[in-house]
C-alpha cells in the first residue's frame, strides 16, 4: 500500500502508477504532473476525448506512438505497434522524445449522406509541448503578475 500527501490531503494508493491518474482527477494539468514526477517513468492517460502521454526527461523509459487522422496508438514497445501498420503506408512509428508532453483530441465525424446509414469515425488531432519549458514560462508569468 502506498500513501501520498497531496495538497494537504492523504491518499491511499495501490501502486505508484495510480498517482498520475489521481492528479488528473484532482484537476492538475498534464504539464504540472510531468514536472513533479521524478525518476524513470512513462504514462498514457485517456480521459474521454483527450489523451496525454509522456516520458521522463532523460528518456529512460521507452514510449512510442503511431498516428494518422483516424488512429492513435501508444505503446512502450515497437512490437506493440507493428500490427497497426498493415495496409496503412502513411503510418509511421515515432519514438516519443524525452521531456515532451504529447496530447491528442479525439473527436467523432460522421460519414455518409443519409441519416440512417451514417458511420462515425474518430478524428485525431495531435500536438506536443516540452513540459519543462512550459512549466518555466508558466511559473515566471505567475511571479510577474
Amino acid at each position: 500500500m502506498n500513501f501520498q500527501l497531496i495538497d494537504g490531503e492523504f491518499y491511499k494508493l495501490g501502486s505508484d502508477c495510480e498517482i498520475i491518474h489521481l492528479l488528473f482527477r484532482l484537476g492538475w494539468s498534464a504539464a504540472k504532473i510531468c514536472g513533479v514526477l521524478d525518476g524513470e517513468w512513462a504514462f498514457v492517460h485517456f480521459n474521454g476525448d483527450e489523451v496525454f502521454f509522456a516520458r521522463d526527461r532523460l528518456g529512460r523509459k521507452p514510449l512510442y506512438y503511431l498516428a494518422d487522422s483516424n488512429c492513435l496508438v501508444v505503446s512502450s514497445t515497437i512490437e506493440g505497434l507493428t500490427g497497426y501498420l498493415n495496409g496503412h503506408p502513411e503510418r509511421k512509428i515515432v519514438e516519443c522524445l524525452p521531456g515532451v508532453l504529447y496530447f491528442a483530441n479525439i473527436s467523432k465525424e460522421k460519414l455518409g449522406s443519409g441519416s440512417s446509414d451514417q458511420t462515425t469515425v474518430p478524428v485525431v488531432t495531435l500536438g506536443s509541448v516540452r513540459y519543462h519549458d512550459f512549466l518555466i514560462s508558466t511559473c515566471s508569468r505567475e511571479v510577474d503578475d
